[in-house]
């Protein structure tokens, strides 16, 4: 069912992909292919890696109860984050399972997990694309659901932060499973790196940064994926919430809210000293509107005079 030009995405659709989600939080398990380089940072390959790296696990839950310091218990901020990391996984898999349908790939995907016969090379060609194009869906709508949601947890703390992160991380598009086990691998990695991540604020600003790097990742391949026309095409929105997906469309985080105002300067303004000074303290108290309370606290002191 499609309402007001969207497909509503709700909690019913999302339930089937918790445990999906929950198993990848838990522990996934992969080869860090940036140890492949000399320690110099050059492109040749050290003595010691010749042999390729080993498989590592690494679990975004045990590391979120370290940064904690509960093994129980996670503080607030991070659980938010954690929350937002399973939410947006769920949604991925949903949306990326919509678009299996509406190209057939899960008919590819069938026919060739039975494996009767081969594929011809044309359907095995279609196959990978479709597959690169299901990995980038997946991806785009997990980071932009995690940014999108961690966007206002302590928003003003949160930007005062200062960190680096990779410009971009080491992601496998080849298909939606390698998407999110190394998209989350090299994730859980990079944030458990020592003196990386000390507090709350700095765990909420890691997991903003990273997961706009997945974002420009994905936006970088845009023009090379095929059979995008069914995600494209069509808008979802998370019933309940503002957040939508809208292709591969940019929005806003919750915390970037634009205000257009017509500009006037004070020599513009008729009236003596009095009245200027007054009208300045008026727009003054005016923009404490908070637009994420829907309030303003002035108005509530009492301190908004009455214009005649």
């Amino acid at each position: 069912m499609q309402t007001a030009n969207f497909v509503p995405i709700y909690p019913k659709d999302l339930g089937r992909w918790v445990k999906s989600a929950m198993s990848l939080l838990k522990k996934v398990t992969c080869k860090d292919e940036r140890k492949r380089r000399s320690t110099d940072g050059s492109s040749e390959l050290s003595i010691a890696s010749l042999a390729g790296p080993v498989s590592e696990d690494v679990s975004i839950l045990a590391i979120a109860k370290d940064e904690s310091y509960d093994e129980d218990v996670m503080t607030n901020p991070i659980n938010r984050s954690v929350q937002a990391l399973r939410t947006g996984l769920t949604i991925a898999f949903h949306v990326e399972n919509l678009y299996e349908k509406a190209t057939g790939l899960d008919l590819l995907l069938k026919r060739n997990k039975q494996g009767v016969e081969k594929l011809p090379s044309s359907e095995q060609a279609e196959l990978n694309s479709k597959l690169a194009t299901a990995a980038a869906i997946a991806s785009y709508v997990l980071a932009s659901y995690v940014v999108w949601d961690l966007s206002v947890v302590m928003a003003d703390d949160v930007s005062l932060v200062e960190m680096e992160i990779p410009d971009e991380p080491p992601v496998h598009f080849s298909n939606p499973v390698d998407a999110f086990r190394t998209l989350l691998f090299y994730y859980g990695k990079d944030l458990n790196q020592p003196g990386k991540v000390n507090n709350d604020l700095e765990f909420v600003k890691f997991s903003l940064m990273y997961f706009r790097k997945v974002i420009d990742a994905v936006k970088l391949r845009e023009k090379q994926l095929l059979h995008v026309e069914p995600f494209v095409q069509t808008k979802y929105k998370l019933e309940g919430y503002e957040f939508i997906v809208d292709g591969f469309t940019i929005f806003s985080d919750q915390s970037v809210i634009s205000s257009s105002v017509n500009h006037c300067s004070y020599d513009e303004i008729v009236g003596n000293d009095e009245v200027i000074h007054f009208s300045q303290r008026m727009w003054q108290r005016l923009f404490c509107f908070s637009f994420t309370e829907r309030r303003n606290i002035m108005l509530e002191l009492g301190a908004l005079p009455k214009v005649r």
